[in-house]
């Protein structure tokens, strides 16, 4: 499976976790998306890769701190588009 299905794969488990309020998943995709922020910047990725993964990052970590506002999960085309790159 290549990055930009594993992504795409990370993102359906986010929206699931978010709908059901699942705040262990949550967590997990949190400490998932910190992990391959901290491995693209140090691959020197392009940017809009580096922007994807913070998004989704962001996404979990709002909802998993029941923050009032919760960051939006970056779509399929998005993450396809920044592979592209």
């Amino acid at each position: 499976m290549d990055m930009e299905r594993w992504l795409i794969v990370l993102r359906q488990k986010l929206v699931d976790a978010r709908k059901s309020r699942d705040s262990r998943s949550l967590e997990e995709l949190s400490m998932v998306f910190t992990l391959l922020e901290e491995i693209a910047i140090e691959e020197r990725c392009h940017l809009d890769f580096i922007e994807v993964i913070i998004d989704l990052g962001y996404a979990a970590r709002d909802q998993s701190i029941k923050t009032e506002w919760a960051n939006i999960i970056p779509s399929e085309e998005k993450i396809k588009e920044a592979m592209k790159l």
